[in-house]
């Protein structure tokens, strides 16, 4: 008797898309059989702690397959990782909370003379890591997570984005990249290139990654610096602790725009970023918003026009007898109250205006209107909305010529009045 694994998900996957494994038995035709599974979560220890565990039957009774897919079970274990940094930071930043590992305990079972299950041999699947992030079913057919895997062989992997190579954004913003990494020594450092208006580069410092050394897996970090994020903001950039950084002003105090990129010992390991600084004028302040994108990273976005604010209000409220009692009188005043507020609840929104953006800035909203997570930055925090527009429209060059967008938004916090 044995367990035969017949397919496995990707040694690194996106936790809302399949994560399939299909297993079969050699035990022959099968007719009272299951399979018992458990989800642990790993690094397996002398007491492995079970996330799930449960009976998978047989689809095919020739050589028992099936199949078991448990994204549902490991959803619960991911979230997302985001927060302004303080000064003196080191820059690159675990995202613990972005991923979970796994191992599958798969047993046999048939059932004896006494129709009691019996279990009759089991094996451990090799680990696999999940991170919170979701493409589109088409998207996933052609994903391959190595595109994004920083190695040291590697001179271009992507960050977890979709969004544009070229930003705009303001000396004070915030903003990360946020990447997947499998090998010590991948990345060392982040490069900064400062340009002048004529393209002329200003300068070119580094910011150490001080988890360099310990990428690998090994067990007591076990994964803990795979999964990372850079700041790129320029405030955050200059703020890097002084030990980790080359120069007190990591991008120069007379650039127009910079450049990053991830890199190694010896070469370039990820794509170029390109950020504008103040580019971007407006008589209105504008509102900076970060948003978790379908690869589990957080993009940045300023919206530079006008800002409306407004106030949703639920109310509700019954009628009381108006009438008082008193001394023998029976009456009311115009000081009387009869339909009267129990509850009312408010919850304060804001209209969103862009300026007009490039064709890739404009495909890029779609990221944001469709994110379940938002957040909206206010110096050094982040204020969680919602997204209320229920519908986006793809604008393109040919069609719409320059392009805007307005956005809806809702403080995530419910507000409640006093009861009438």
């Amino acid at each position: 008797m044995a367990i035969l694994i017949n397919q496995k998900p990707r040694v690194k996957g996106l936790v809302y898309n399949d994560n399939t494994w299909i297993i079969g038995s050699t035990i022959g035709t099968l007719t009272s059989f299951r399979y018992h599974i458990r989800v642990f979560l790993a690094p397996l220890s002398a007491t492995p702690t079970i996330h799930w565990e449960g009976y998978i039957y047989p689809r095919q009774e020739t050589q028992g397959l099936t199949y078991f897919d448990p994204k549902r079970i490991l959803e619960s274990l991911t979230s997302y990782d985001i927060a302004i940094p303080s000064d003196g930071h080191n820059g690159f930043f675990p995202n613990d909370n972005s991923h979970t590992e796994y191992t599958l305990r798969i047993a046999e079972q048939t059932k004896n003379a006494s129709n009691q299950w019996v279990e009759q041999a089991f094996i451990l699947s090799d680990e696999r890591s999940v991170w919170n992030g979701g493409l589109t079913k088409r998207g996933w057919l052609s994903f391959d997570y190595t595109d994004f895997d920083v190695v040291v062989s590697d001179t271009d992997a992507r960050f977890l984005t979709e969004g544009p190579t070229t930003r705009y954004q303001n000396s004070n913003d915030s903003s990360w990249l946020y990447f997947t990494t499998s090998e010590d020594e991948a990345p060392t450092h982040l490069t900064v290139k400062s340009y002048d208006a004529n393209d002329v580069l200003l300068s070119t410092e580094t910011i150490e990654n001080p988890h360099d050394a310990a990428i690998a897996v090994n067990a007591f970090t076990h994964r803990k610096y795979q999964y990372m994020r850079v700041v790129t903001g320029r405030a955050d950039l200059n703020a890097v602790d002084a030990s980790y950084k080359s120069a007190t002003n990591i991008v120069d105090p007379d650039a127009v725009y910079y450049t990053v990129q991830l890199r190694g010992v010896s070469s370039v390991q990820s794509e170029l970023v390109t950020y504008y600084i103040d580019q971007h004028c407006s008589k209105y302040s504008p509102i900076r918003l970060h948003w978790l994108n379908e690869l589990g990273g957080f993009d940045s976005f300023n919206f530079i026009l006008k800002s409306v604010e407004g106030t949703e209000i639920d109310r509700k409220d019954f009628v009381k007898q108006h009438h008082v009692w008193d001394n023998g009188t029976w009456s009311y005043t115009q000081a009387s109250r009869g339909r009267t507020d129990y509850s009312v609840e408010y919850e304060d929104n804001l209209i969103l205006n862009a300026d007009y953006m490039t064709e890739a800035e404009a495909v890029w909203m779609k990221s944001l209107f469709t994110s379940p997570v938002v957040y909206m930055e206010s110096g050094t925090d982040l204020i969680a909305v919602n997204v209320r527009k229920r519908n986006y429209t793809k604008m393109t060059t040919i069609n719409d010529k320059l392009k805007q967008y307005d956005i809806e938004l809702g403080y995530s916090l419910t507000e409640h009045r006093q009861r009438g």
